[in-house]
């Protein structure tokens, strides 16, 4: 419905302290995204986001074959394992880190000794 609106963005401000309207449904749901995400081996899974971030995204990408690749005019890219989730903790470590109150933890952070390119 908004898109066919033409809208563009939802600016929310202010500085008063927010209350949820019905405490109860809104536990209900935070219990049910817990679950699901739980329940998925992409994010919760031992190589999933939380263990390697999102670079175990591409071990699945590569799998599938969907790796944007030569812009676009290929799927697959054969050196994607260089920087796969478990070769970048091999390389460089890292430890779990992430957004406030953030179930999944995806970023990692590491400290590198001499230049780093990011």
């Amino acid at each position: 419905m908004m898109g066919v609106k033409n809208l563009k963005a939802v600016v929310i401000s202010g500085s008063k302290k927010t209350t949820v309207a019905d405490p109860t449904k809104f536990k209900k749901a935070q219990d049910d995204i817990m679950r699901l995400l739980r329940a998925s081996s992409v994010v919760m899974g031992e190589l999933g986001l939380t263990e390697y971030g999102t670079a175990a995204l591409v071990d699945i990408v590569e799998e599938r074959r969907m790796a944007p690749t030569e812009n676009f005019r290929k799927t697959f890219f054969p050196e994607a394992k260089a920087y796969s989730g478990p070769s970048l903790r091999k390389l460089y470590g890292g430890k779990k880190e992430g957004c406030a109150v953030c179930p999944i933890q995806c970023k990692k952070m590491t400290a590198c000794a001499g230049p780093c390119r990011v």
